[in-house]
């Protein structure tokens, strides 16, 4: 009798969790086709509509959805202005389903040239800032030219991101703390875990100078050290489109429209675009189109041509080739800190070895190095406040960096006189 009222309490929880989770969607426009509207929003497409008012009560309505996502709300929109693409956002701290401006922000988006992607997000807070405007989608512009877009549903290790990352990545990519300070100290509480999510997969897929290979490795390292932390999220280069599901819930499902021969599907006549819902539509005409739930540890690729791709990550699972964390990593901290007469950096996870501690100001230059020759699992280093001459430094933020062949360690410093 106990094991079946615990069995039932954990479903309870499990429904319970899933009812309040993060809601996503995204488009992709099929060959040819746009987003946009070119007079009046009454002429975007009407599944395009649809799914858009599904999200809106998605987003804390009282209308029989099991969904109650009151932290916000985003939407963001690639458009093809040649040669380059671009990348257009609005973001809410008001649930969607309270928002007056819901349609009229998403409808100004949508009046640009050639829209080809649209990915939106509903927010249920569960790690990092809360009382903001919804962060997602998390936006990046690569060099190459590439508009990265991002959104997650889950909740997953911050400091497992971060070990994966590494603190020197940050330093030149540091994350958002809404006003919480700075992110190595007081501001990490602040920092959301989806977008260390959307930077490890960045990371990744600059290591390996291709999209598809990044995401793979990403994903992959993620699932070794995370099997069971939720994982959902919607991607995009700004060409093609790309969900994954990581979750025991079916709570990842998309429309495709696949070319066909001899007489096509109604549905298939009606729509310019294919998508990716957490929970599609539950009333009108979309809930009469076959919505495929995604599979498990399943990467859907909506690709620009208007092809479909799948990738089974069970398949690279213990035999990912790309670069992972090194084993032991580094771990460091230092005290005091902030510092008046010097400060002590204790490094742990340390094998023999030499190792270098260099110091930098915020301009990235370097203001002073020493080699330590180490031969135990612990060890500390000292520094003064002085530069190579051994002459006092201002008061200020520096960088440390402790660093052998293969393994790096950084933070932040605070020097006060």
């Amino acid at each position: 009798m106990r094991i079946r009222l615990l069995i039932i309490a954990l479903l309870i929880l499990l429904a319970t969790t899933q009812a309040f989770a993060c809601r996503m969607m995204a488009v992709i426009a099929l060959p040819g086709e746009s987003l946009n509207y070119e007079v009046d929003p009454s002429e975007l497409n009407p599944f395009l509509l649809d799914e858009l008012e599904a999200l809106r009560l998605q987003g804390g309505s009282e209308t029989g959805w099991p969904y109650n996502n009151l932290d916000g709300w985003g939407m963001a929109i690639t458009s093809q202005v040649p040669p380059a693409l671009v990348t257009h956002k609005t973001r809410s701290e008001i649930s969607a389903y309270e928002d007056l401006g819901y349609f009229d922000s998403t409808f100004a988006l949508l009046d640009q040239d050639s829209v080809n992607i649209l990915l939106g997000h509903l927010r249920q807070g569960s790690s990092g800032a809360t009382g903001i405007a919804n962060p997602h989608p998390f936006h990046y512009s690569d060099p190459s030219g590439a508009e990265f877009i991002f959104a997650h549903n889950g909740d997953v290790s911050k400091s497992v991101l971060r070990e994966l990352i590494g603190d020197d990545w940050l330093m030149l990519h540091p994350p958002q703390t809404y006003g919480g300070g700075d992110w190595m100290l007081a501001g990490w509480d602040e920092v959301v875990d989806s977008e260390l999510f959307f930077f490890w997969i960045i990371k990744s897929i600059q290591e390996l100078g291709d999209i598809h290979d990044g995401l793979i490795q990403a994903i992959v390292a993620l699932e070794e050290e995370l099997p069971s932390q939720i994982k959902n999220f919607i991607f995009s280069d700004g060409k093609d489109l790309y969900a994954y599901r990581s979750s025991p819930a079916q709570d990842i499902h998309y429309l495709d429209i696949q070319p066909m021969e001899g007489e096509q599907p109604w549905y298939a006549l009606q729509t310019n675009h294919r998508a990716v819902m957490s929970t599609p539509p539950h009333f009108g005409p979309l809930t009469e189109v076959p919505w495929v739930t995604l599979d498990n540890k399943t990467l859907l690729v909506f690709k620009k041509d208007g092809s479909t791709q799948f990738e089974f990550i069970s398949d690279h699972l213990g035999s990912n080739p790309g670069p992972q964390p090194d084993s032991p990593r580094l771990k460091a901290s230092a005290y005091p800190n902030p510092f008046n007469h010097g400060v002590k950096i204790s490094l742990r996870g340390v094998s023999a070895g030499d190792y270098s501690l260099a110091i930098f100001d915020m301009k990235g230059r370097q203001v002073h190095q020493s080699m330590h020759r180490i031969q135990s699992s612990e060890y500390v280093m000292r520094w003064m406040g002085v530069d190579g001459q051994n002459r006092t430094l201002p008061s200020g933020q520096y960088i440390y960096r402790i660093s052998d062949k293969k393994r790096s360690v950084s933070g932040k410093l605070l020097l006060l006189k």
